[in-house]
């Protein structure tokens, strides 16, 4: 027996070790980014997402997933290309595109999120047309046949936002469900409740039960089984369902063959057989908050609900209040930490929703599973998807109410990976303290003890005075990596400044600043400079409005864009200063100095929307930054007329040079007045082919460090 145990031990060890040298070589080496568009034939899986300019299908393109993405075009209409089922052969111009990180702290990796859904990257294209049809997996073709026929049926019946709700909490169908609605429950801190898990298979389970009560064992084992392995599949083969699927189909055989497995074995088994599948599956958000709060459950449950049981006296009521606290604290204090490292907060107002909202989510999800089992029956199925609109009307307009009582977010900064490990450390010796007697003899029992408290008080002290330096004592200068664009970061006193909020990759800005608002728990910017009205220094702008308070927006002449600027401010209630020549703005110990344009004057060049944007001498405790916009030579002219300028310009820290390193900026008459300091540019050489060769040949003959984004990543000043 011991020998079998260690030869499937070996076995698994050795298949875990090819499929990640195959997964190693399927992400990284195998593809690259085309700059061209060439023919492709690639089997639909399914249907992704659908946005107004374009369409996202999962395919499989020589053996291996990609989205595909389907943009719009001149005489395309996407709703054309919205109806691709599970083995429809589509032909398509495109080309592909493996995502890079563009090294800018806390940035969504979006490659590493592919990868851990087993998606190498993405595939662009403009036109698209079915060639063929393949038959495919059976059991992911009747999966989605089963999916696709499902949706269809609700919405035959009834259409409405509710509806897609239902779609999303039962078999995890979000295509079209309204962020709004999505916002309530993400608010609430039910996002979990979105995403189709164990909780789903337990409910599933439950009701096949009911409906097979007192017949016969193999055929209700057998139906368990089936259902469960299609059920994986309509939800879309999320970790977390696969996750659940191999727990419930273990548990399943160990009832019917009346055998009895630790849990934790379980949890294992359910581990190895899904990083063997995909090891990089590691790295998915949804992977370790599944398996950390179905461990976490399993671990403290037990603990938490027998300390309720002993110091209350329970009834029905109290008893299920006390279980699902236990149920929720259990959880929660296993993902806590990754929660705080995704999110950048906690919803205290969570435990409150859950516990209010379970019972009427409970009920949803007997009478979602019962609709899901009985749609394709005329009348009954009619009758239960409007029980189900109504029950989901209930639970929006109960989690609406609790929103507004929502003054309880806690927003933490982003824990270091030695942080996360020491809270996790402790947790460990706190469970395994029951068994330090059996462990060691009664002379080390209490050095071990003593050893096991100090440990203790070390990582309570160390992550509380990591919270609090990171919350108020945290200073820093930050360039960031935006591709062809501008934006930098400056926190001093617990102020924050952004000078320039933009990229030519729309959104690009936005969502690299939000990231990284969010892991450092600002919910506050104290003034945004932007130099000129150009997209690719403001139209990050936009995005942070939504999720953002902002104190007030800097901007100067001349003002072309500066229509939809201001509507954006007034929509949000957002001051704005126009700023002119030594104007001198104070924010805490930052001062902010008006270099160019000057005043009651136009410079006149080629470029005058560049020429005339504002240049920014800020000087804080550690750092004297001039930031010269798309100032062109023209401008660098004018500065050099004020002898007062050109001394203040002379011994500074750092200087980010004008307009992306182009010819048109950077004269050597100019560099040589500025003493040899950090020269940071901010472009992306495939764009425009920026920073240009006698820019650079400027600085080096001025012992500038030079500092590019694109090569550099994000730049941290010291």
């Amino acid at each position: 027996m011991k020998k079998s145990i260690k030869i499937i031990i070996i076995t698994g060890v050795i298949v875990l070790f090819i499929s990640l040298i195959n997964s190693i070589y399927k992400f990284n080496f195998k593809y690259k980014n085309e700059e061209n568009f060439s023919r492709k034939n690639c089997m639909i899986i399914r249907l992704e997402k659908i946005e107004e300019d374009k369409i996202t299908y999962l395919v499989k393109y020589n053996n291996n997933n990609f989205l595909l993405n389907i943009y719009e075009n001149e005489g395309i209409n996407l709703k054309e290309f919205s109806n691709f089922t599970y083995g429809d052969i589509v032909s398509c111009r495109g080309k592909i595109i493996i995502p890079s990180k563009l090294n800018n702290p806390y940035e969504f990796d979006y490659k590493l999120y592919l990868n851990s859904n087993d998606i190498v990257g993405t595939i662009t294209c403009y036109d698209i047309k079915k060639v063929g049809k393949k038959l495919g997996n059976l059991i992911l073709k009747l999966g989605y046949f089963l999916r696709d026929n499902i949706t269809y049926r609700i919405d035959s019946i009834h259409e409405s936002d509710k509806l897609e709700l239902l779609k999303t909490m039962i078999y995890g169908e979000d295509i079209n469900l309204d962020k709004d609605i999505g916002e309530v429950f993400k608010n609430n801190g039910l996002s979990h409740v979105l995403a189709v898990s164990g909780m789903h298979m337990t409910y599933l389970l439950f009701l096949i039960d009911m409906l097979l009560k007192n017949k016969n064992s193999k055929l209700v084992l057998l139906l368990d089984v089936i259902i469960l392995v299609i059920f994986t599949v309509i939800s879309a083969l999320s970790i977390s369902v696969i996750r659940a699927c191999i727990m419930s189909l273990l548990a399943i055989i160990e009832k019917n063959n009346k055998i009895k497995v630790n849990k934790y074995v379980n949890i294992i088994i359910a581990f190895m057989l899904i990083i063997t599948i995909n090891p990089y599956s590691i790295f998915s958000v949804s992977f370790l908050l599944s398996f950390l709060s179905t461990f976490g459950i399993i671990l403290l449950y037990n603990l938490i609900y027998s300390y309720f049981k002993i110091k209350f006296k329970l009834n029905y009521i109290t008893r299920y209040i006390f279980k699902t606290i236990s149920l929720n604290i259990s959880s929660i204090i296993m993902i806590l930490p990754l929660q705080i490292y995704f999110t950048g907060s906690f919803e205290l107002i969570s435990i409150l929703s859950n516990l209010i909202i379970s019972p009427i989510i409970s009920f949803e999800f007997i009478i979602g599973f019962l609709t899901l089992l009985l749609i394709f029956i005329p009348y009954v199925s009619n009758i239960l998807v409007f029980s189900n609109l109504i029950i989901l009307e209930i639970i929006i307009h109960i989690l609406n109410f609790i929103s507004k009582l929502n003054y309880f977010t806690i927003y933490i900064p982003r824990q270091s990976l030695f942080e996360i490990f020491t809270y996790y450390l402790l947790i460990a010796i706190l469970s395994l303290k029951k068994y330090i007697p059996a462990l060691f003899n009664k002379k080390r029992k209490k050095i071990i003890r003593n050893i096991a408290f100090l440990i203790t008080i070390f990582v309570i002290l160390y992550n509380i005075s990591m919270y609090i330096y990171r919350m108020y004592f945290e200073e820093y200068v930050y360039f960031f990596n935006v591709g062809q664009g501008n934006m930098a970061i400056i926190r001093e006193d617990r102020k924050v400044i952004i000078v320039d909020i933009g990229s030519t990759q729309e959104s690009l800005a936005g969502n690299i600043l939000n990231n990284f608002l969010k892991a450092k728990a600002i919910n506050k910017i104290d003034a945004i400079f932007l130099t000129h009205l150009h997209d690719d220094h403001i139209n990050g702008i936009y995005d942070t409005t939504k999720n953002i308070k902002i104190n007030k927006v800097y901007y100067s002449i001349p003002k072309e864009g500066e229509d939809v600027l201001i509507d954006t401010l007034a929509k949000n209630n957002i001051p704005k200063e126009n700023l002119d020549f030594l104007d001198e703005i104070k924010i805490g110990n930052v001062s902010i100095n008006v270099l160019s344009p000057p005043k009651n004057k136009t410079i006149i060049s080629n470029d005058i929307i560049n020429s005339n944007s504002l240049v920014l001498l800020v000087k804080s405790k550690n750092n004297k930054i001039l930031f010269m916009g798309d100032a062109t030579i023209e401008t660098e002219e004018e500065l050099l007329k004020n002898s007062d300028i050109v001394k203040n310009i002379k011994d500074i820290d750092v200087i980010q040079i004008g307009h992306h390193g182009s010819k048109t900026s950077t004269s050597d008459n100019f560099i040589s007045n500025i003493n040899s300091c950090i020269a940071i540019i901010s472009a992306r050489k495939e764009k425009f082919g920026h920073p240009n060769k006698e820019v650079l040949d400027i600085l080096n003959k001025y012992n500038f460090k030079i500092k590019i984004t694109q090569n550099d990543g994000a730049i941290k000043l010291k």
